[in-house]
């Protein structure tokens, strides 16, 4: 992971308090390949998503790693 991987979400939240962020898709992108990583870094990816309370057979089958990822991004 980059200096910048790691600046890209803290960027995004000063963005957003100066009122001038306007690409919502490329900050979820980023999130998904960070969470993704940090799935299989940690074990989780190829084991079901139900592991950590999410629907689906798979992190890749199902809507499962949307929903984690709009939970990150919220919290």
């Amino acid at each position: 992971m980059s200096i910048k991987d790691e600046t890209v979400f803290s960027d995004h939240v000063r963005e957003l308090h100066q009122g001038t962020f306007e690409n919502e898709q490329a900050i979820l992108k980023h999130l998904h390949a960070v969470v993704r990583r940090r799935l299989k870094a940690i074990g989780q990816w190829n084991l079901p998503p139900k592991y950590l309370g999410y629907d689906g057979e798979s992190w890749e089958q199902s809507g499962a790693m949307d929903d984690l990822v709009q939970d990150a991004y919220l919290a």
